[in-house]
């Protein structure tokens, strides 16, 4: 998106493909391929990066910054509250989703007495203890930030090899 700017004040939005008029001279709708934006004042509006809706009560408008249109966001976050209400609510979800495959396996146990193989009661344990783990790392958080921290926790650093050289690093 692009911002014709007169006297340091956006007077108009322009996208390419649309039909540019300025000063009441028609441009066309390929103006984008040939007009000097510079001597019109077109500027390409900057988008920054928007806070996410989930968390979040966005609005944006696009202003001047400086010399530049930008697009600013700003972010109010929703109430706590519901949001680890729902999103402890999801983890289950989640949860049961991975358990509901191997389900009839701890009902045969439990009616039939056969035991459930070690790999998938381990796997379930797996899945029940990370569920847990992220339902108190929820419930715990006292912020929005510190909720979304919670669910989406930063990735592990992995360590690489050089093979050619022997030597191991960070990533």
């Amino acid at each position: 998106m692009f911002a014709v700017i007169k006297n340091n004040v956006i007077t108009q939005f322009i996208k390419p493909g649309q039909q540019l008029i300025i000063d009441g001279f028609d441009w066309g709708y390929n103006w984008a391929e040939y007009v000097d934006r510079d001597a019109l004042g077109i500027k390409e509006v900057a988008e920054t990066q928007e806070p996410d809706q989930r968390f979040y009560w966005v609005s944006s408008d696009i202003r001047l910054v400086g010399a530049n249109p930008m697009r600013v966001h700003t972010a109010q976050p929703k109430a706590l509250a519901q949001l680890k209400e729902q999103h402890l609510a999801e983890t289950k979800r989640q949860a049961n989703s991975r358990l509901a495959a191997t389900d009839w396996m701890v009902i045969r146990k439990a009616e039939r007495g056969i035991e459930i193989s070690a790999d998938v009661a381990a796997e379930r344990a797996r899945i029940l203890d990370d569920c847990a783990a992220k339902e108190a790392a929820i419930t715990v958080a006292s912020t929005v930030e510190e909720l979304i921290l919670a669910l989406n926790p930063p990735a592990p650093q992995l360590t690489a090899i050089d093979l050619t050289a022997g030597t191991a690093m960070t990533v």
